[in-house]
């Protein structure tokens, strides 16, 4: 969420980059460590927005459960994020296992 606030204080009162595609705020692949550094190249900002709040939404639903299903926030974040970029995915799951062993 941080690299969506950021890149939105850069473009304050001009809605108009919000249709633009994702790739030109993605870092190269030897320097990937962010969510957006992960999703199609194609998506466009606003749907990349759009996601991750839907995402967040979901997990914090899963969070309030007594007992949360810890695979939940991963297929959130496959059916939201990373719909037909299977590409993405397993270099998001992979970079996320490093820290996290379930995450997939």
């Amino acid at each position: 969420m941080d690299n969506i606030r950021e890149t939105l204080r850069q473009f304050r009162g001009d809605a108009s980059y919000l249709d633009s595609p994702i790739s030109p705020l993605q870092r190269p692949a030897d320097f990937r460590c962010d969510l957006m550094d992960f999703v199609d190249p194609e998506m466009r900002l606003r749907d990349y927005i759009s996601a991750v709040s839907r995402v967040s939404a979901e997990w914090r639903v899963e969070l309030d459960r007594e007992h949360p299903i810890r695979g939940a926030f991963p297929a959130a974040m496959r059916t939201h994020l990373f719909a037909e970029y299977d590409v993405g995915w397993d270099a998001y799951c992979a970079h996320m296992r490093k820290q996290l062993s379930w995450f997939s």
